[in-house]
């Protein structure tokens, strides 16, 4: 199961992603957003390992921060912070 929240917080908006999965070892954790890093190659689904990478990358492009919180056994969930802009009308975006 995949959940997504997202909260306004001050001028930020915090969005997580949430999974129920069997998580991400925690020595994998600190490099999950690097290029090229896959969890489990023997079983990889054809991915290159840059989807996190890209992820990271955009947020970062928008002023935001990306981090994940995970425990083996316990699902994942994926942070990420974004600035809320005003537009003209004054209006929060």
């Amino acid at each position: 199961h995949i959940e997504i929240r997202a909260e306004q917080a001050a001028a930020w908006i915090h969005v997580a992603v949430a999974d129920d999965g069997p998580g991400i070892p925690e020595e994998f954790q600190a490099r999950i957003f690097d290029k090229f890093i896959q969890l489990d190659p023997e079983h990889n689904a054809g991915g290159t390992g840059l989807g996190l990478a890209i992820c990271k990358e955009i947020v970062r492009a928008h002023h935001g921060v990306i981090w994940v919180d995970s425990q083996q056994g316990n699902g994942t969930t994926f942070w990420f912070t974004l600035p809320l802009y005003e537009n003209s009308e004054g209006v929060r975006r």
